[in-house]
C-alpha cells in the first residue's frame, strides 16, 4: 500500500469515535439511627411492716416527750412530709457513628486479565470428505496494554478426557465432533469450552480455516519467505508432501508452505511441526505488513471467503489487524507445549497420545509475557523428545539434521 494512502485509510476505518463516559456513583445518605440512653428508673419504695400496738409509728415524725406529773401533753403538730419527686433524667440523643467498612483486598490483576484471546484452527476439511482432523491448533493472545502478543501451539495428539457428549479422544477430532453436534461453529465452541475449563482463561473468538484457502492466500502473496534452520527432506506422495529444503531462506509456494506446516515425520515429530507453524505465522504477518495489499484485495477476498469461518466482527477484525501490524519482533512471544513438563507420551484406548498436565500449562500461560521473544526461542527441537507413535504405514523417506 503506498505510504501516502495508509494514514487516510486508517483514518477512515478508525473514525468510529469511542465516546468517553462518566459513571457517577451517588452514594445514598446513610440513615443514622439515634440511640437513646436507657432511662434511670425511680427508686422503689420499700414496703414497711405494720406497727404493733403501743409502738411508735415509724412513719410519723412524732417523738415521745417526757411529761411532768399532772401536766397534759401539748398536742404536737405533725409536719406534713412533701414527697420528693425523683426527676426523670432527660435522654440525650447520641448519633450512632457510621461503622468503618472493612477494607476489601484489592484483586490482583494479571496480564491475562487484559488479553484478548483468539483460537486459530486449521483443518484438512474438504467438500468430498465426510470428516476431518485439525492439524493446526494455536492460541493467539494479544495484550494491548503491554503492546505484546503470544502464540501458544497445542500438539494435535493431546488426549482430552472427557469430551462433553463424546468418548475421550485426541484434541484434533474435537472440532469435527462439535460441528456434527451443532453445525455452524459448534466445533470451535466445543474446543473453546474445554480449553477454558482446563486453563482458567477466557477465549474471545475463533478463526477456522481450511487448507485449500491457506494455499490460495500464500499464492496471492507471491509465496512466503521462510528461514529453514534444519535440513528438511520429506517425500510423502500419499499425503501430498514434497519437501527438500536445506538450511537457509526459501520462498515457498502455497503447496510447499502447507507441506512445511503439516509435515511431522522428521526429527521432532508433532512438536517440530508446531514450531514451524509458529514461524509461518510470524513470516506471514511480516510479509503482510511489507506488501502493498490494495491491488490484491479482491484476490485475497476470493481466497478466504469460502475457506475461513470466524465469529470475529468486522470492527474487531480491523482492531486485531492493526494491533498485529504494530508489533515488532521483540513483542511476540512463543510457546510450544512439549514433554516432559506439559505432557508425557502414553497410550489410551489403543491410541498413542500425549497425557496432558493442565495445571502446568495454566501456570505457564500466566507467565507467557515474561518469556523471551519467539524469534529468539523458536529453534529446532531435539529428535530425542518422546513422541506419540501412530504405528503402521511405510517407512518414511526423511532426515532432519541441524547444521
Amino acid at each position: 500500500m503506498p505510504a501516502f494512502v495508509r494514514p487516510y485509510l486508517l483514518l477512515i476505518l478508525g473514525s468510529a469515535i469511542l465516546l468517553s463516559f462518566f459513571i457517577v456513583n451517588n452514594e445514598g445518605d446513610s440513615a443514622q439511627a439515634d440511640q437513646v440512653e436507657p432511662s434511670h428508673s425511680r427508686e422503689a419504695l420499700s414496703e414497711r411492716p405494720p406497727a404493733s400496738a403501743g409502738s411508735p409509728d415509724p412513719s410519723s415524725n412524732t417523738g415521745t416527750v417526757p411529761q411532768e406529773q399532772g401536766q397534759q401533753a401539748a398536742p404536737q403538730d405533725t409536719p406534713t412530709t412533701t414527697p420528693t419527686t425523683t426527676p426523670t433524667p432527660t435522654a440525650v440523643p447520641t448519633s450512632t457513628p457510621t461503622p468503618t467498612p472493612t477494607p476489601q483486598p484489592t484483586p490482583v490483576v494479571t496480564d491475562l486479565d487484559r488479553t484478548t484471546n483468539v483460537l486459530i484452527l486449521g483443518s484438512d476439511q474438504r467438500p468430498d470428505q465426510p470428516n476431518w482432523r485439525t492439524d493446526v491448533i494455536i492460541l493467539l493472545m494479544m495484550n494491548p496494554d503491554l503492546g505484546e502478543a503470544a502464540i501458544v501451539s497445542f500438539p494435535r495428539d493431546m488426549y482430552i478426557d472427557p469430551i462433553p457428549g463424546h468418548l475421550s479422544n485426541r484434541i484434533n477430532v474435537i472440532d469435527y465432533l462439535g460441528e456434527m453436534d451443532a453445525p455452524g461453529g459448534g466445533g470451535p465452541r466445543l474446543l473453546i469450552r474445554i480449553l477454558e475449563d482446563r486453563l482458567g482463561i477466557t477465549i474471545d473468538n475463533y478463526i477456522r480455516f481450511r487448507f485449500e484457502g491457506f494455499i490460495d492466500l500464500i499464492d496471492v502473496l507471491g509465496g512466503l519467505t521462510i528461514h529453514v534452520d534444519c535440513y528438511l527432506h520429506e517425500i510423502y506422495p500419499e499425503e501430498g508432501i514434497f519437501l527438500n529444503l536445506p538450511p537457509g531462506e526459501h520462498t515457498l509456494s502455497g503447496e510447499q508452505t502447507l507441506s512445511y506446516v503439516r509435515s511431522r515425520r522428521s526429527g521432532g515429530g508433532d512438536l517440530e511441526r508446531a514450531r514451524r507453524q509458529q514461524r509461518v505465522v510470524w513470516a506471514l504477518r511480516k510479509q503482510l505488513s511489507e506488501q502493498n495489499l490494495l491491488p490484491k484485495a479482491l484476490d485475497l477476498y476470493d481466497a478466504l471467503r469460502y475457506s475461513v469461518d470466524t465469529d470475529v466482527s468486522k470492527w474487531d477484525t480491523f482492531k486485531y489487524a492493526r494491533f498485529g501490524l504494530s508489533l515488532g519482533e521483540a513483542d511476540v512471544k512463543g510457546l510450544v507445549l512439549r514433554p516432559p513438563d506439559a505432557m508425557t507420551a502414553g497410550w489410551r484406548h489403543d491410541m498413542s497420545v500425549f497425557i496432558v498436565n493442565w495445571d502446568y500449562i495454566a501456570d505457564e500461560l500466566q507467565r507467557i509475557f515474561d518469556r523471551p521473544p519467539l524469534i529468539d526461542t523458536n529453534t529446532s527441537f531435539s529428535p530425542e523428545l518422546p513422541q506419540p507413535n501412530d504405528g503402521g504405514g511405510s517407512a518414511p523417506v526423511s532426515r532432519a539434521e541441524c547444521p
